[in-house]
């Protein structure tokens, strides 16, 4: 009935395959910046967000 939706992914590093991607989170440096920016208020992130080692 409908066309699939198209499948967006990124190439693996050293592999010829790719990995499908649904979200991309970008982490600023400047993050304090940005809080300061905004009057000291900050958007929680979602519950399902777990913490990315830097």
């Amino acid at each position: 009935m409908f066309d699939p939706a198209p499948v967006h992914a990124l190439p693996v590093e050293g592999e010829d395959a790719v990995c499908p991607i649904r979200r991309v989170f970008f982490v600023g440096r400047n993050h304090a910046a940005q809080v300061y920016c905004m009057g000291g208020a900050t958007i929680p992130l979602p519950p399902e967000t777990k913490q990315l080692p830097l």
